[in-house]
């Protein structure tokens, strides 16, 4: 029988050295929580600044961060100040793209108290804890906001048509449990409102849902009305009405009391250990900006209160937000609380489920290198494909094990997508490999030699190291960009060479993602680095 032709990957040691290479700096970058440390000099700041925003472009803190930037320069020219979005986990990716990055003051975090209460919520307080609540610029209260063509003018008219849809009226707003939408759903408790939450992943993107009557009443801030003349403040969560609001009545003074709290503040915060003299640095241009009259005059006459706060003042702001969340999103189901079993509880955690991930792509590895050394050998590429997704679908249900678990408000709970999806491409997964292994032998296969093994079979090395490198290239990458270049090259390696059906797979996949995850469920995808610098 004549021997194959080599290929590229036909030197077992060369191979798995490359791939045991990529499994230690995965494993690396998932478990290191070594501390970086900075000094300051008197240069700060030498190099370009950075202001990481947890929500999309168009969110009224991406254009805060945007406006501070525009301001700053005229106090701080030395280096341009960038703003970079980081959308996910209502706050969790920009807050952990920060923790990752050097304590050295080059990276500002921008924060609300939305990310509060999703960090409560979600059982990650531990990121409230990794940051300093450097300085609260300003606050504003929630409103109530309707789309003056849909014929809802007035809170009487959205409580009629609250009625007349028995109770599936639908609002917009950012985040499942969120700040806004524990105001919310205190405010239809209190006035016997029945509607449904839609999340969006910035205020601009709700308020344009809204604009394209999506939904009847988009909750959020006074500024969203204030660029559009078709949206209309119909109530607002304060004590008296806005000057720059005369017309908007309070949801006082309609009979519902006690939501004069419900408020939403905005600010910057530093990963803890930044040192002194940066952030006096920074306290001195926070100040100066907060007095710069086209700073003040941007936000006042938008409803926005102008109040800078010292770090002391903010953190212990911070701290009442903390306890006031634990105490309203315990009753609505919405507080997660940790597994009472130790290991249990340490899969729930993010170091837990990154470790769990390593032990799954160790243990693939290991079974694809048995199956080479089988007499199924024959069966090598069909059962690696199904058993990729059978890694992919296990990874997926640990990792869901990080989102929000069902609630009174939300029945499906974050992880309900995720989970679902990958429980059906599990039984899928499992189901092709036992048939792939079950298949019969197409021919009788001597017992290989380690020499012969790759190369006769040049399809394990090649795509354990696709694998590894796809798990790797995500985050720079990001999914689209990621996916594009994982599939057809594997699909090569595994011997499917024909480009237009690959090119439609490939097509077809991340259109049917994109539209199902992105669109339609509004699940964040990780957009990478990459795709964050060209944005």
């Amino acid at each position: 029988m004549p021997a194959p032709p080599s290929s590229p990957f036909s030197r077992l040691p060369v191979t798995f050295s490359l791939l045991g290479l990529a499994l230690l700096f995965l494993s690396g970058s998932f478990i290191r929580g070594e501390e970086q440390t900075a000094t300051a000099g008197s240069d700060f700041p030498a190099r370009p600044i950075r202001i990481v925003v947890y929500t999309g472009p168009g969110g009224l803190i991406d254009f805060t961060s945007r406006k501070f930037a525009e301001v700053a320069r005229k106090y701080a020219p030395e280096q341009p100040i960038v703003v970079i979005n980081k959308p996910g986990g209502g706050g969790i990716v920009a807050f952990e793209e920060v923790l990752r990055s050097p304590a050295d003051g080059y990276s500002i975090l921008a924060v609300t108290r939305s990310n509060i209460t999703k960090l409560v919520s979600t059982g990650r307080e531990e990121l409230i804890d990794g940051v300093d609540w450097f300085a609260h610029l300003m606050d504003n209260p929630h409103v109530a906001i309707t789309n003056t063509e849909s014929g809802l003018t007035t809170w009487d008219q959205v409580v009629a048509d609250s009625q007349a849809r028995e109770g599936r009226q639908i609002w917009l707003g950012v985040a499942i449990g969120g700040v806004k939408h524990v105001s919310a759903v205190r405010l239809w408790e209190k006035s016997g409102l029945g509607a449904r939450w839609i999340p969006y992943s910035s205020g601009g993107q709700a308020s344009a849902a809204l604009l394209g009557e999506i939904g009847q009443v988009y909750f959020g801030n006074p500024s969203d009305a204030a660029r559009n003349p078709a949206l209309k403040i119909v109530g607002v969560c304060a004590t008296g009405r806005m000057d720059a609001f005369p017309d908007a009545p309070t949801f006082a003074e309609m009979g519902i009391p006690d939501l004069e709290g419900e408020l939403i503040w905005r600010g910057f915060a530093f990963r803890k250990g930044t040192p002194a003299p940066v952030l006096e640095w920074y306290e001195s241009l926070v100040r100066k900006v907060s007095a710069d009259p086209e700073w003040r005059d941007q936000w006042e006459s938008e409803g926005i209160n102008v109040t800078h706060r010292s770090q002391k003042e903010f953190t212990e702001l911070v701290e009442r937000d903390r306890a006031l969340f634990r105490e309203v999103l315990e009753p609505i189901g919405l507080l997660k609380k940790p597994n009472t079993e130790k290991w249990l509880g340490f899969i729930e955690t993010e170091k837990g489920v990154r470790l769990a991930n390593i032990l799954l792509l160790i243990l693939f590895a290991i079974g694809a290198f048995r199956l080479a050394l089988s007499s199924r050998r024959h069966a090598m590429g069909e059962t690696l494909v199904a058993a990729a997704a059978l890694l992919i679908a296990a990874s997926l249900l640990l990792m869901t094990s990080l989102l929000p678990k069902p609630s009174l408000i939300d029945t499906v709970g974050s992880a309900g997508v995720p989970r679902l999806w990958a429980v059906a491409l599990l039984i899928l997964a499992i189901l092709q490999v036992v048939l792939s292994l079950r298949g019969e032998e197409r021919e009788h296969v001597p017992f290989p030699g380690p020499g012969e093994i790759l190369r006769q079979h040049y399809v394990l090395p090649g795509f354990l190291i696709m694998v590894t490198l796809y798990l790797l290239i995500i985050p720079i990458a990001g999914y689209y960009l990621g996916t594009l270049l994982f599939l057809p090259i594997t699909f090569w390696l595994l011997g499917f060479r024909r480009p237009l059906p690959t090119a439609i797979i490939t097509i077809l996949w991340l259109a049917f993602t994109y539209f199902i995850f992105q669109r339609m469920l509004y699940v964040d995808l990780p957009l990478g680095k990459i795709t964050g610098l060209i944005r």
